[in-house]
Formats: C-alpha cells, sequence, structure tokens
C-alpha cells in the first residue's frame, strides 16, 4: 500500500496538527541552534500519517516528510504474501507472546516460501 502524494488534499474526515519549538525533538534535528516546525496530517482512508517538518538554522533550512502507515497483522499478511513471504501469527512486539487485538504493537516474523 502507498500513501497519498504530499500535495493531495486531505479528506473532510482527514485532520491536521502543526507545533513549533526551539529545538524540537529535544535537538534531535541538528547539533546547533534552530527552530522546527512540524505538521501532521491523517489520511483516515488510507490509515497513514505525514508529518513534514520544517528544521531552520543560521546556515539554511531543511524540510523532512515522513511517512507511516498503521496496519493490521491481516493487512501486513497479505502485503508480505504478494511479495512471496509467509508470515506467522501476530505477536506482541516486546513480550513475544500471541497478539491480542487490544495490544499494541505488534510483530509478525516472514520467510520466503518454499
Amino acid at each position: 500500500m502507498r500513501g497519498p502524494s504530499a500535495d493531495r488534499p486531505l479528506t473532510a474526515a482527514g485532520t491536521a496538527r502543526c507545533r513549533a519549538a526551539r529545538r524540537l525533538d529535544d535537538g534531535f534535528w541538528a547539533p546547533g541552534d534552530y527552530v522546527g516546525l512540524k505538521a501532521t496530517f491523517l489520511y483516515a482512508e488510507h490509515t497513514t500519517v505525514l508529518d513534514r517538518y520544517l528544521i531552520v538554522e543560521p546556515s539554511g533550512t531543511r524540510r523532512v516528510h515522513t511517512w507511516l502507515e498503521y496496519m493490521t497483522p491481516d493487512g501486513l499478511s497479505a502485503d508480505l504474501a504478494e511479495a512471496g513471504l509467509i508470515s506467522g501469527p501476530a505477536l506482541d512486539a516486546v513480550r513475544g507472546t500471541p497478539w491480542r487485538r487490544d495490544d499494541q504493537p505488534f510483530a509478525l516474523i516472514a520467510r520466503k516460501q518454499d
């Protein structure tokens, strides 16, 4: 599955959040002084989130776009199967025990089909 393009408008069900901070994310984006702006857009019909960052430093400006797709174990298993992989049952990603619907996050172990 692929998310929509960065230029695609949000649907009526979409939401956006914005924030700005000096040294956004505790200085993650640069070693020196900077101002960071983050806009988050939810594309509910694709279960996808786009985070758009603008990092402004004395020496210049950078833009970073990150996509995150929220998947279910069944959806991820189907995508893996399309790629020729078989996955086992969903596991709790922290404990390694069988995953329950109310647990987050989950993990799948995949291998090549024989």
